[in-house]
């Protein structure tokens, strides 16, 4: 009796044991199936098929347009100058810009997809800087200095972007190389001083031969990015995403002008072949 009771609880054994092997390798081939699927997905990972019996092939090469909204934060240590004189110098301004463009994009794998833009951009930006004179005891002129500035580039905008496992973000970095194809600026001096108008009564002046450095003709801007990839239909994606940039070279050639850009841009691609 004691025989038969143990070989019972044996083979009871040997089956959980069975079991949780099982368990494991079901496991571990749930989890190789989670980490390849999005590379063995074609084109974007989207279900793309409407029918089995009539299979649709699916596009690796995307064409479309790009456009952005930008915020740009510059920070520096340069000098304004009017004519001829350095008024005051300049050290941070802020400015709200767009690019506008062309855009292709080439799915190497399911979740691996590298692309590239023509993109025109428009960066304004708006520096200021106050001076504070003393024209008698106690008492001091605060002239205000302000410079609205606009730089637009164009180029050429190259990119890669990975699909995260079993979703439709990405992550990605890229390079922007672009030459300086229009600068427009405008000056004025302000009088912040209630009690202290300027020679013709008004307390804002339009300084006309005002100018900033020389800047840089060429520039190349790294970013980083994250996005998602929208399904809009057979064949057609729209990737919004959030980038950030950061020249490597002064934007000025000889002084000190950084930029750090963000952006929130939008490429709308359909499928080529």
């Amino acid at each position: 009796m004691n025989s038969i009771t143990t070989a019972i609880h044996c083979q009871s054994g040997n089956l959980s044991n069975l079991y949780i092997l099982q368990d494991k390798q079901l496991t571990k081939s749930i989890y190789i199936l989670f980490l390849l699927l999005p590379s063995i997905l074609p084109g974007q990972g989207f279900d793309w098929q409407g029918s089995t019996r009539l299979p649709a092939k699916y596009p690796k090469m995307f064409i479309g347009a790009y456009a952005a909204g930008t915020y740009s934060n510059h920070t520096g240590a340069f000098n304004f100058i009017e004519a001829n004189n350095v008024c005051c110098p300049y050290e941070s301004g802020t400015g709200f810009g767009f690019k506008a463009g062309a855009a292709a994009e080439y799915w190497h794998t399911g979740n691996i997809a590298f692309s590239g833009a023509l993109v025109y951009s428009s960066l304004p930006v708006v520096f200021s800087s106050i001076s504070r004179d003393a024209v008698g005891p106690g008492k001091y002129w605060e002239i205000q200095y302000e410079s609205d500035i606009n730089l637009s580039y164009a180029g050429l905008y190259l990119s890669g972007k990975y699909r995260l496992p079993a979703t439709h973000i990405h992550i990605g970095a890229g390079m922007q190389i672009a030459y300086l194809v229009a600068e427009s600026s405008s000056h004025i001096m302000r009088s912040l001083s209630p009690e202290f108008p300027f020679s013709d009564s008004s307390y804002v002046v339009n300084l006309k031969n005002g100018r900033i450095p020389e800047l840089n003709d060429l520039i190349i801007v790294p970013s980083l990015k994250i996005g998602y990839d929208l399904n809009l239909g057979f064949g057609t994606y729209a990737s919004p995403s959030l980038n950030i940039s950061y020249p490597l070279l002064n934007v000025a050639k000889d002084e000190d002008w950084r930029r750090i850009t963000y952006s929130l841009e939008l490429i709308i691609l359909t499928g080529l072949y």
